[in-house]
């Protein structure tokens, strides 16, 4: 079985994502995983100000994750295939090898780009709510705007 089509917040597949990049280890859609950005440990303004945001706004994940944007989600985890005469380690690691040969090459196709968040807000209610951050940017849609099938992020 291959891959089936991962959404991502701007409304792109995994296909889309990685044509010309053909990922076709037997994959399904997993919502235990995501590709984020992560702010890096020395980005302490950063931390303080995000961890302030998430207090502020009683973000139920704030002790269960750090700060972090995702990129994809849902995302994949491998098929493994019962018949196989590999173990499902030595799959695992196949998987993860060209999962990352693949993700290298599409970010190596990406400029670096700077994000600047100006807008917080909440989903999902009292059981699951989740914190948002809206980018500002002359690309980005305004908040107020937004469409899409899924929250902004």
């Amino acid at each position: 079985q291959n891959s089936e089509t991962v959404g991502t917040t701007a409304g792109q597949s995994s296909t889309q994502l990685f044509s010309g990049n053909q990922f076709t280890f037997p994959s399904r859609k997993s919502h235990c995983l995501t590709i984020c950005l992560v702010p890096p440990p020395s980005a302490t303004t950063a931390w303080d100000r995000l961890s302030n945001v998430r207090r502020e706004l009683k973000d139920p994940g704030f002790f269960r994750w750090p700060p972090h944007a995702n990129l994809l989600y849902p995302f994949l985890e491998p098929s493994f295939d019962k018949e196989s005469d590999k173990s499902k380690e030595e799959q695992y690691s196949e998987f993860r090898e060209q999962l990352s040969i693949t993700l290298t090459s599409v970010a190596a196709q990406c400029k670096p780009f700077d994000v600047e968040i100006d807008t917080f807000g909440t989903f999902g209610g009292k059981d699951r709510g989740v914190l948002w951050a809206h980018p500002k940017s002359k690309y980005s849609v305004p908040a107020a705007d937004y469409e899409g099938d899924e929250e902004p992020l």
